[in-house]
């Protein structure tokens, strides 16, 4: 084996095990999702402008949480409700509602 093809292969295999540590973050990312408070509803969304509008259904999942800000004038704390998409359909979702795709694996 070349020197060239030895570090192709170490290329590869490192390619390899970047995946797979990405795909182990989304899944530890949802579980995180989950376990904090969360609800899943459907949720209509439409598409497109003018005669092209469709309607679409989808099943997302929100976790939500609260924060409370202090409110300069007063120095009162006001609570504020937030919540952000964390799965559509079933699968983990980044913060703006789509959805996170695994990397396929395959051996070397």
């Amino acid at each position: 084996m070349t020197e060239t093809e030895e570090l192709e292969a170490r290329i590869m295999a490192n390619d390899l095990r970047m995946k797979r540590l990405y795909n182990e973050n989304i899944d530890l990312r949802d579980r995180i999702n989950l376990t904090e408070k969360y609800s899943e509803k459907e949720e209509t969304f439409i598409f497109g402008t003018g005669k092209t509008k469709r309607k679409e259904t989808f099943l997302v999942g929100r976790r939500h949480w609260s924060e409370t800000f202090k409110d300069g004038d007063t120095g009162e704390g006001i609570d504020i409700e937030r919540s952000e998409v964390c799965r559509v359909n079933g699968k983990p979702a980044d913060r703006f509602g789509r959805v996170i795709e695994k990397y396929k694996l395959t051996d070397i």
